[in-house]
């Protein structure tokens, strides 16, 4: 829909059709007067004066360019919130039935989705959740003391694991394995929060910036990295 069609919904909020808009005549040349271009057979509205039109323009094409840059912010908070970090080290497993473990690695968390898996991130977490869960419940059944209590949960705690499958970093290289998310499920779970919690004031932020702007090239100067 071009400008001048919004700018005439604009004047008359309730007209449904009777006019057309070229903006071109048939040689393919713009009209000396714009007016001309526009062909009025409602006999409902009288036809706009060219000045009521042309004053609405600037605030038609103001608000397109803060619902565009409206939209990319969206799309990079999505972004910057779904992108997955490398900030953690968690046990490598290095082996099965039992469970052996080597040093800690850094590994990838994926935060949206995570790749050929039916689990997802919420998902380990809250087992990681419940797990502790478990552990602080054992405990309690099995101490006569606050000592014994400490001591019977940090056993508890040691002897959990939550295998997750991801990239690790191991001697500098990028490659293939799983860690005890376990070990680090309560960093991790924080970790999350303070980055949803940054990208919301990061948004809420921009958003005040671009509807306060006054001009299109306002709008366009307002970057987000």
């Amino acid at each position: 829909m071009s400008n001048i069609i919004k700018a005439i919904k604009k004047i008359y909020p309730t007209i449904e059709g009777g006019f057309v808009y070229w903006e071109t005549q048939y040689n393919g040349t713009y009209w000396k007067n714009p007016i001309d271009g526009l062909v009025w057979e409602n006999t409902k509205f009288p036809k706009p004066k060219w000045s009521e039109i042309e004053a609405l323009i600037p605030i038609i094409e103001l608000q397109e360019a803060k619902d565009n840059k409206l939209t990319q912010l969206e799309t990079f908070i999505l972004a910057k919130k779904t992108e997955p970090f490398t900030t953690h080290k968690a046990p490598e497993i290095t082996g099965i039935n039992p469970y052996t473990f080597g040093a800690d690695v850094q590994f990838t968390w994926f935060v949206d989705a995570i790749p050929n898996s039916n689990l997802t991130p919420e998902s380990i977490l809250s087992k990681c959740t419940l797990d502790t869960v478990d552990c602080i419940n054992a405990a309690i059944n099995n101490s006569v003391d606050f000592a014994s209590l400490k001591t019977n949960y940090a056993n508890l705690l040691k002897q959990k694991v939550v295998p997750y499958s991801t990239t690790i970093t191991k001697n500098g290289k990028e490659l293939a394995g799983a860690i005890n998310v376990f070990s680090v499920a309560l960093t991790l779970a924080n970790h999350i929060q303070q980055r949803e919690i940054y990208n919301n004031i990061i948004k809420k932020t921009k958003t005040f910036q671009i509807n306060a702007c006054k001009s299109v090239e306002e709008v366009e100067a307002i970057k987000f990295e």
